[in-house]
């Protein structure tokens, strides 16, 4: 059981490093917050989106996958082990990792080798991991096409953003403690729905303790993974705004759904959205980061996949 939960522990520390990156990273770089107030914003929102959100996507962990009754620690440590290992090489690139897929990849691997596992359950969740990220990029493209290139017609939106201009540094602080909560309606339960399935901790209880260990994480690792906003386009504040707007509200609408859901990919394809718009670059898709992000969110998860059916072999 330490084991089990040391393990969580740096799973959590590691989540924690890459959730604060699209959350915060833009209001911190443009010098709008300090980190000790970015770190304590993205601590308190992720515990209360826990808290108030995280049961639902916790509940599909604990029980939808494998059955209760084939549950254990060593089962739910396998996972964690297998979904912290791929999550760090995904780090060790420099791209940031879907943990949901990446976990529930774990999961997979696991029921494979066991003989036990509830395949109606995973095959839902295939259309949302293809089509929320899909409609992220299509309404960033559509929002930003209202606003780019300026023209007569939308002469009064402009005109709206520049005098709403002194508030946009606030509205840019709300979406990313509303992203933050967001993380932690879905993200936390990566950890919490394996340790509550294996009887280690109670879920509520569970919720806060890992939340705070996101904010730990968020101090060590927060610069290590930052590809996204730095080199696909550089992000000003109603950008970022609409980014984060987008993200938050399709990873909070899946979190009430029980749908396990990647942040990094609805954040990733919102912000490609307006590179797209804003660059009129046809071609940003084949470009060489975009083709490392999309290999990467491919392999990491059958890394897992992979990790999870060699420990279930070996040690279950």
């Amino acid at each position: 059981m330490p084991g089990l939960i040391l393990v969580a522990i740096m799973v959590a520390l590691s989540m924690g490093g890459s959730g604060v990156v699209p959350a915060f990273s833009s209001s911190y770089g443009a010098r709008i917050l300090k980190k000790p107030r970015v770190l304590l914003l993205f601590t308190v929102m992720v515990i209360l989106g826990g808290l108030v959100a995280g049961q639902n996507v916790t509940r599909t962990l604990r029980q939808k996958f494998i059955p209760p009754e084939f549950f254990s620690s060593p089962v739910a440590l396998v996972i964690l082990l297998s979904t912290g290992l791929s999550l760090l090489i995904a780090n060790v690139l420099k791209i940031p990792q879907s943990t949901s897929q990446t976990t529930v990849l774990a999961f997979l691997g696991v029921g494979l080798i066991k003989g036990h596992f509830l395949w109606k359950n995973f095959l839902k969740l295939i259309p949302y991991w293809l089509l929320l990220p899909a409609v992220a990029y299509y309404l960033s493209t559509f929002i930003c096409r209202q606003i780019y290139p300026a023209t007569e017609k939308n002469l009064w939106l402009h005109q709206t953003i520049i005098y709403l201009e002194k508030h946009w540094k606030t509205f840019s602080i709300l979406t990313s403690c509303y992203v933050s909560f967001a993380i932690g309606s879905n993200n936390i339960a990566n950890i919490v729905g394996p340790l509550v399935a294996a009887g280690a901790v109670e879920t509520k209880t569970a919720q806060v303790i890992f939340g705070l260990f996101f904010g730990l994480g968020a101090i060590f690792f927060f610069r290590s993974v930052n590809t996204v906003g730095r080199e696909i386009i550089p992000l000003g504040l109603v950008s970022v705004s609409i980014i984060n707007g987008i993200t938050a509200s399709l990873l909070l609408g899946s979190s009430l759904l029980g749908i396990p859901q990647s942040l990094v990919q609805l954040h990733c394809l919102a912000t490609i959205g307006i590179a797209c718009v804003k660059n009129e670059n046809r071609y940003l898709f084949a470009s060489a980061v975009v083709k490392k992000i999309f290999l990467v969110w491919l392999v990491t998860p059958l890394i897992s996949l992979g990790l999870a059916m060699v420990l279930a072999k070996l040690f279950l």
